[in-house]
């Protein structure tokens, strides 16, 4: 569900190198899979990251073009449950969520009362009367909470079944969250959206001005969700409100909103709500440009997480390391192996650090591994790129 901006954000915020490193690696085993990329099943070391991640990343010339899988007709109201979602379900159970529903408090009944003076009545009357109103908020108030086996609240059915007062009723009352999810993670206005709600779309918008307009899940915001089910004039209340960043986003199938409708007037029309001066053919230039451009950023801010964090938590550039180097390809100790022909030494009972050399003698080629990227700049242009090689220029000077 992470958007490529915040997957970037959230592996640079990784304060550990070593993790920082791993999790760069598993992304980026996730994005050679998703595009057929073969890659090296071996566990992770600067060979592995020279020999077959960086012909993985030349790879991306290849698949600049973006491709799209065909989406699934989505019936109105049903939507997958995302894996994780289930999971939890299946691990506390449907009902376990749901929040149990007190008992009405029974009526206060005076017939039965002995008698009694005036003001003591009048007294008992006026605590009735408390009593009767607090326990209507008490109703109203586990009422607004309450879940459903799905997990949804007042405000998802009032959406669901299109009741616009009862929405504006709970709007009202204290306490309300307009961004609750149910347990597969859809809001109020998802759902709103899902059913074609018009009322209900812009009460929403109106009355709550902290709405989450980009709330999704797998990648399906309201707008995805209204456009999906042809609700074009719902599209264009959230567009008003949310601008042109709504029709930016893209679903698990790499979908924008406007892909879901076939009718180009249509499509330009909504484009029109943000973008007056554009045209929807430079719109979709211009926003494959943007995605194809994001997509390599990626790629190479996860290349170079995993190849300058490993040379920098094995620490291979230090004194000790050129010096346990040295000792290691000396006359002294070495000893080749002549049907391997692999150098062995003194320490190759220690497989610790018999890969540790093996390692520095792949750091040892990095000079003709850095012309390989100097080649490629051109396609790979960038800051990122700059800072990776000029990085990669001061560890092997």
């Amino acid at each position: 569900d992470f958007s490529i901006r915040d997957l970037k954000m959230f592996i640079c915020s990784i304060p550990s190198l070593w993790l920082q490193m791993f999790v760069a690696e598993a992304v980026f085993k996730n994005l050679c899979l998703q595009r057929d990329i073969t890659i090296s099943k071996e566990p992770l070391s600067l060979q592995k990251i020279v020999c077959s991640y960086f012909p993985a990343l030349r790879e991306l010339r290849m698949h600049e073009t973006r491709k799209t899988h065909k989406a699934k007709k989505k019936k109105i109201g049903q939507r997958p449950c995302p894996e994780s979602q289930r999971a939890l379900q299946m691990l506390n159970g449907d009902k376990q969520s749901q929040v149990k529903v007190l008992p009405d408090l029974p009526d206060l009944i005076f017939n039965k009362c002995p008698p009694l003076t005036k003001q003591l009545r009048a007294k008992a009357e006026v605590e009735a009367s408390y009593a009767k109103e607090n326990r209507g908020l008490l109703a109203e108030k586990v009422h607004l909470h309450r879940r459903n086996i799905k997990g949804e609240t007042a405000l998802h059915r009032a959406c669901i079944s299109n009741k616009v007062e009862r929405l504006i009723q709970l709007l009202s009352s204290p306490g309300t969250d307009i961004n609750a999810k149910d347990y597969a993670g859809w809001t109020p206005l998802h759902e709103a959206c899902n059913h074609g709600s018009t009322v209900c779309v812009r009460e929403i918008l109106q009355r709550c001005p902290e709405v989450d307009l980009l709330s999704q899940v797998n990648g399906v915001t309201p707008l995805h969700d209204a456009l999906s089910n042809g609700h074009v004039e719902i599209g264009k209340l959230l567009l008003q409100h949310g601008g042109p960043a709504l029709l930016q986003q893209r679903d698990c199938n790499g979908k924008l909103p406007l892909d879901y409708l076939e009718s180009v007037p249509v499509k330009q029309e909504l484009l029109n709500v943000v973008h007056p001066e554009d045209n929807i053919g430079n719109f979709y230039k211009r926003t494959e440009q943007d995605f194809c451009s994001q997509q390599r950023e990626l790629w190479l801010i996860l290349f170079s997480k995993m190849l300058l964090n490993f040379c920098l938590v094995y620490n291979l550039s230090s004194p000790f390391t050129f010096t346990l180097r040295e000792v290691a390809c000396s006359n002294v100790l070495p000893v080749m192996d002549p049907v391997n022909c692999k150098m062995k030494t003194t320490f190759s009972a220690d497989w610790l650090v018999e890969k540790y050399i093996t390692e520095l003698e792949t750091f040892q080629k990095l000079p003709q591994f850095l012309q390989e990227i100097s080649a490629n700049i051109g396609f790979f242009s960038g800051e990122q790129m700059t800072a990776l090689v000029a990085t990669l220029k001061t560890m092997v000077e």
